[in-house]
């Protein structure tokens, strides 16, 4: 991961790229986006809090989704249930946008593949909760341990890697 200033839930975070699925096993889930590593006993972000950004996953029988997420903790959260579908060998531009200010100033996280996006609006009270969050690395990591493995590669790579205040 690339260390970044740290940012917050209250700035508008975007990324962009190229990215190919090379393997995506079946039950198989990555991350990657701006996170916290300071985290719980060096637990993925997704599990020790402060993360905003893609999840590649989803159910077996619909491939691999590609959704705008973020976690804080357990009750601080969000994820879409289904989105664009990446398919392995096929390379696609990509692009991530957290907007503090839109969804009536609640905040939310869009995610476009090839042109087809997806849209997370946080929930009420939501952002306020993630006042202390943190996110000081752009970066990918795996989930948990399945046994089974995404690979996926990332070019030409950008990201809000500075405060905008």
């Amino acid at each position: 991961a690339d260390k970044v200033e740290p940012l917050s839930f209250d700035e508008r975070l975007e990324a962009r790229g190229r990215v190919a699925l090379v393997v995506g096993a079946p039950d198989a889930d990555m991350c990657f986006g701006w996170f916290r590593t300071d985290g719980v006993d060096g637990a993925a972000p997704n599990k020790a809090g402060d993360f905003i950004g893609i999840k590649v996953g989803g159910p077996t029988r619909a491939g691999h989704y590609f959704l705008p997420t973020f976690f804080v903790n357990d009750q601080v959260r969000g994820l879409p249930p289904k989105g664009p579908a990446m398919r392995p060998g096929k390379s696609c531009d990509w692009s991530l946008v957290y907007a503090p200010a839109a969804n009536d100033g609640h905040g939310a996280i869009t995610a476009t593949l090839d042109g087809e996006s997806v849209t997370h609006n946080l929930k009420p009270g939501q952002k306020a909760k993630a006042r202390d969050a943190r996110l000081d690395h752009f970066g990918m990591f795996s989930i948990g341990p399945g046994g089974q493995i995404v690979k996926l590669y990332l070019d030409d790579l950008q990201y809000t890697g500075s405060s905008t205040k």
